[in-house]
């Protein structure tokens, strides 16, 4: 059974699948797991076991964590108004640490 869980893990999977130029028939091929398999869990119906994680991870050319969160955008202008949505629900506190944040990228990135 489908779960909201298995649905954002699998939509994630399929995101970053997508985003490599990988099929479903080469990913389930790295994976070592049939293609309908993998299809069963990008839709949620099935979960793909906890020790697996790692290797699709990997495969993604992601870390684990980005499996579960979801801060996807299609555009730059999308982009820029969700970072000004999610800055309007930030205190003080996270306000300072997202700006040390930002300067320090900016920094780094003009340096190369």
């Amino acid at each position: 059974m489908a779960t909201q869980f298995s649905k954002l893990l699998g939509s994630r999977i399929r995101y970053f699948r997508k985003l490599n130029g990988l099929t479903q028939e080469k990913l389930a091929e790295k994976l070592g797991i049939e293609t309908q398999t993998l299809a069963h869990i990008e839709i949620g119906k099935n979960l793909p076991s906890l020790s697996r994680l790692p290797l699709i991870a990997e495969c993604l050319n992601i870390e684990v964590f980005q499996l579960f969160i979801k801060r996807e955008v299609s555009s730059d202008s999308d982009m820029r108004e969700a970072i000004i949505e999610l800055l309007k629900s930030a205190d003080d506190l996270q306000l300072r640490l997202i700006y040390d944040l930002i300067g320090n990228v900016l920094d780094l990135s003009a340096k190369h």
